[in-house]
């Protein structure tokens, strides 16, 4: 687990680590090393803006399985690039990382697409441009 939680979580996370399901590393200012080390990118969020997180790991080349919310669902083509899960459903969430679990193939390729999907359609150009023209509507 890498980033913050709200405080109502801080149990959960300290049960977890305790249990040795997950290592916490905190907020980290140099993330790149962290989504180098995974095969998928997970963001079980219930309300987000356009989020870095997905952003940065569909820039580094890792599939996403996020929640179908605002924000998160922009940045994946689900099935495609990643998947697209109900909110609060864990069951579900359950099922699509044992997919990519067992399909190293299969990470790989939509880790490409999630590339291609991302240098598409969140280049830093078009970004600036999509801002400019809503200034210019102001």
């Amino acid at each position: 687990l890498v980033g913050f939680f709200d405080d109502d979580y801080e149990a959960q996370v300290n049960q977890l680590v305790a249990d040795g399901i997950a290592v916490f590393h905190g907020f980290q200012t140099e993330p790149r090393p962290y989504y180098a080390a995974t095969d998928c990118v997970v963001l079980p969020s219930y309300h987000e803006g356009l989020s870095n997180v997905l952003l940065e790991a569909a820039a580094i080349g890792r599939p996403v399985i996020t929640c179908d919310s605002t924000g998160c669902r922009d940045t994946v083509i689900d099935g495609e690039t990643g998947y697209l899960i109900p909110i609060k459903d864990s069951e579900a969430l359950a099922a699509k990382l044992k997919v990519l679990f067992d399909d190293a193939e299969l990470r790989q390729k939509m880790g490409q697409r999630a590339r291609r999907f991302a240098e598409q359609k969140f280049s830093l150009e078009d970004v600036i441009q999509a801002h400019l023209e809503i200034y210019k509507k102001i």
